[in-house]
């Protein structure tokens, strides 16, 4: 439904009608609230958002259409093995992320302490929600490209070929699944400028030939969607999000953001406040990170705050914060070891 929609279509457009938006099921588009268009005219779809949560999706896309006829339903993209397929989808990508947030955070923390954090964020934050009830919802795929970028970029080898393939294909699925996921890139550059240093210098080491093979694999994937999008709409860019914008850039509603009733994020989420305990407990320790989760967490704010619907419509409290909880776990931590 929706968004959701919108994030999906890609997968029964090009897998099952191979491109030909009249074949899709009568009134697809009303029954899936209007996540995507069809285009009769042009015999093409119309969808606002990018492919990386469908190219997650993907290989459970194909387990449910391989299974859909001999289990007695239509194999038609939108029958109820599709659906349960993204359940799934979304449970793999909840537990990969935690597995991938436990090993970067069993580095640097104690056993318990890590466990906590865990159970914390499965059990007081709404990473649950969109894991097992909006399983469509680009949030949980986010969270664990981010767990695993911070145990990768953080205990990776920078010698090694594989890791840099890994790395940069996390990086591009990062900005395909959510556009607005780029500011998370900016953050890692802040937080880790000595490990990106030392990345650079890694790849720059590396001979041309493991080079190529390590990047043309993410740019190849990146280029997917401009593919995509020709063969979509039947141009090779299509406008992100029309009709909505960045209007508030002026005058963002934090408050509403943070306090509103409608999806306020420490309203509905008061686990949050650990988050920023923990992070001023870093200033008063003169621990130089917690001013950068700071900066960070005011940055993420402000983009929120500035988007035209600041509380991002329907919600289990505010959703623009979930996968950015692979981050913010690290002041809770702090705290809870003080």
């Amino acid at each position: 439904w929706a968004d959701k929609a919108s994030y999906y279509v890609y997968l029964p457009y090009v897998f099952i009608y191979h491109g030909d938006a009249a074949l899709l099921p009568d009134s697809i588009q009303q029954k899936t609230g209007g996540g995507f268009s069809i285009d009769k005219e042009n015999n093409v779809i119309r969808t606002k958002t990018l492919c990386g949560v469908a190219i997650m999706q993907a290989p459970f896309f194909l387990c449910a259409h391989f299974l859909a006829a001999p289990l007695g339903y239509a194999d038609n993209g939108f029958s109820l093995p599709y659906h349960r397929a993204i359940d799934i989808a979304a449970v793999f990508y909840l537990v990969l992320g935690l597995f991938f947030l436990w090993k970067y955070l069993i580095k640097k923390h104690s056993k318990k302490v890590t466990f906590f954090a865990l159970f914390f964020l499965v059990g007081a934050t709404n990473i649950y929600y969109y894991a097992i009830d909006e399983t469509g919802m680009s949030h949980i795929y986010s969270f664990a490209c981010f767990s695993a970028v911070l145990w990768l970029f953080d205990f990776g080898d920078i010698k090694k070929a594989l890791h840099v393939l890994c790395l940069s294909l996390l990086f591009v699925l990062i900005f395909l699944v959510r556009p607005a996921n780029i500011i998370f890139l900016f953050f890692l550059l802040l937080l880790e400028k000595n490990k990106v240093k030392a990345w650079l210098s890694g790849i720059c080491n590396l001979n041309i030939i493991k080079t190529s093979m390590a990047l043309l694999p993410a740019i190849l994937i990146l280029f997917s969607q401009i593919i995509l999008w020709k063969y979509s709409t039947g141009g090779f860019f299509s406008k992100l999000y029309p009709g909505e914008s960045f209007s508030n850039l002026t005058h963002p509603q934090f408050l509403k953001v943070w306090f509103s009733t409608n999806n306020g994020l420490f309203t509905y989420t008061p686990a949050w406040l650990f988050i920023i305990c923990g992070i001023i407990a870093m200033i008063i320790n003169k621990h130089y990170r917690g001013w950068i989760y700071l900066l960070f967490f005011f940055a993420l704010s402000y983009m929120v705050a500035s988007w035209w619907s600041w509380q991002l419509g329907c919600g289990f409290g505010h959703r623009a914060y979930v996968e950015y909880l692979a981050i913010f776990i690290t002041p809770a931590l702090f705290l809870w070891e003080k």
